[in-house]
């Protein structure tokens, strides 16, 4: 097998993270990227001697993307594999969750989960992770510009998890 190449005028280098998302003992590749005013991100796998294949890939919808968050990867619904979440601007604003599917052919197995809208202008913040119920599935905890808020891994808010007038502007941080 040769390795296989990402589509001109798509997604290029961009903020990495490595996670074993095949949770078989080594690690792959998920890269958060522009080109061409779009985002997206695609997960790669190493095979031997330099060579590589795109194992799945998302290209965000938005084609005036301007800037991007550094993925997350961890477990968010206590599925086997570890899921994506990164934020976005452009003319939309939205944060995505990306799943990954084993079961996919080779270079169809990252897909949306689900995305929410959001109000950061730089499009670059970060969210974390944490299981605060201890029930083995991360909640997602993100600020923007105007809202904090504690997400379950199906993007939903969870009950009491949302505050408003949380005014400030933003750039490359998280909410820790």
């Amino acid at each position: 097998m040769s390795g296989t190449k990402i589509p001109r005028n798509e997604i290029r280098e961009g903020a990495t993270q490595n996670v074993d998302i095949e949770k078989e003992g080594k690690m792959e590749g998920g890269v958060m990227s522009l080109g061409g005013g779009r985002g997206g991100v695609y997960v790669w796998k190493a095979i031997w001697e330099n060579k590589y294949y795109i194992m799945g890939s998302y290209i965000v919808k938005d084609t005036n993307v301007i800037d991007y968050s550094i993925p997350m990867l961890g477990n968010i619904d206590n599925t086997p594999y570890p899921e994506i979440v990164f934020i976005t601007n452009g003319s939309l604003h939205y944060m995505y969750a990306l799943k990954f599917d084993p079961a996919m052919a080779a270079g169809s197995q990252v897909a949306l989960k689900w995305n929410v809208p959001h109000t950061d202008g730089s499009g670059c913040t970060g969210a974390t992770l944490f299981d605060f119920d201890q029930d083995k599935k991360n909640e997602i905890v993100y600020r923007d510009q105007t809202q904090l808020r504690i997400f379950d891994g199906d993007g939903q808010v969870l009950p009491g998890a949302l505050f408003n007038n949380v005014i400030s502007g933003t750039i490359r941080e998280y909410p820790v």
